[in-house]
């Protein structure tokens, strides 16, 4: 399902600024 992967990509960019954002901190 596209949307599927959708769905994921959206997660794992969010995952991802929240990495940076501790590291910022």
């Amino acid at each position: 399902d596209p949307n599927d992967k959708s769905l994921r990509k959206v997660e794992l960019v969010v995952c991802i600024l929240g990495i940076i954002r501790e590291r910022a901190c």
